[in-house]
């Protein structure tokens, strides 16, 4: 007989395919869009410290020229919050094009901005603008010029190109160098943008990209002057100022938060009265709150907490006055 031949050898099926799990897609909370002045340090703050007080872990930030990301992980959802930094114009357009939930704004909003942005409601009302703090812009020198303080006049007459050496202003003879921050062709907001309107007109200035470097070179340059945002100062001397006829006064807490100084400013938050994502105006009563004004005072600006301080007493205050402050603090 034929021996049968050998069984064929069995070969394992292949095992099957198994596709890699996709990690899910990021869920971006809301946007903010606006000012880089409150973009670069106070939005990034702001967002990760409502991140944190939802219960995200692993909060980073992560920041390209323009846009900036805070994250965290919410039972393993990784939850963004993005921060488009340019001009308070800027964020108005942005929430006109629907691509911000916030416009983020050194400014009120001018009356065309709040008409364009009609659509959405009124613009002006309690449940669209909500001011977070307050900002000083500060005039500052190099620490060897003996002028105390400038009145808010001959800053426009300096920065206008009228006024040109020190001797005109009280201080010793010498050319004004004037600092100034670069605009970027009004892409960003600017500290000189609390004293010059658009249409005034501008004389000749040293440009420089940032606040920190504008601040380093006045603090170098006997015959400097600039404007940086208090608590950009650096090693510079900070100016007292006055409106016309008023008695000057130094850039504080208190003087900021009470806007008896003269470049006091509010920040603001913008978005819809009505807004559909309801972590909008979740965050808006966040920075509000006890917790996000903290956020916002460890961020370099004036929060709004009500509290008692001692304030100073003018020197050309009448005695009867001295008297009746005598021992007492200002809310």
């Amino acid at each position: 007989p034929v021996p049968a031949p050998p069984p064929a050898a069995v070969m394992p099926a292949p095992a099957p395919v198994v596709a890699a799990a996709e990690a899910p897609p990021d869920t971006i909370l809301f946007r903010l869009a606006g000012s880089e002045t409150m973009g670069r340090r106070l939005a990034r703050r702001m967002s990760a410290g409502y991140l944190s007080l939802i219960g995200d872990s692993e909060v980073s930030v992560t920041a390209t020229d323009r846009l900036i990301e805070v994250s965290g992980l919410q039972t393993g959802q990784r939850e963004v919050i993005t921060i488009a930094a340019g001009s308070s114009a800027s964020g108005f357009t942005a929430l006109l094009r629907g691509s911000a939930d916030f416009a983020m704004s050194v400014r009120r909003i001018l009356p065309a901005e709040a008409e364009r942005l009609a659509s959405l409601g009124d613009m002006t009302s309690p449940q669209a603008e909500t001011v977070i703090g307050m900002q000083g812009v500060a005039a500052i020198v190099s620490p060897a010029n003996r002028i105390q303080y400038m009145t808010i006049p001959q800053l426009r007459a300096v920065f206008a190109g009228r006024v040109t050496d020190w001797s005109e202003l009280g201080g010793a003879p010498g050319p004004i160098n004037v600092y100034l921050q670069d605009n970027q062709g009004g892409a960003i907001d600017v500290p000189q943008d609390a004293v010059l309107s658009a249409d005034d007109p501008v004389g000749p200035a040293s440009k420089v990209a940032t606040e920190e470097a504008l601040a380093a070179a006045v603090a170098t340059d006997r015959g400097s002057l600039g404007l940086s945002t208090f608590g950009y100062t650096g090693n510079a001397k900070v100016l007292a100022l006055a409106e016309a006829g008023a008695a000057p006064i130094m850039p504080t807490d208190l003087s900021v938060s009470t806007e008896t100084y003269p470049l006091a400013r509010r920040l603001y938050l913008y978005t819809s009265p009505t807004p559909p994502n309801q972590f909008v105006r979740r965050f808006a009563s966040f920075v509000g709150s006890a917790g996000g004004q903290s956020v916002i005072e460890a961020a370099g600006v004036v929060p709004l907490t009500v509290r008692a301080e001692r304030a100073p007493v003018q020197d050309a205050a009448s005695e009867r006055f001295r008297q009746l402050v005598n021992g007492a603090a200002r809310l």
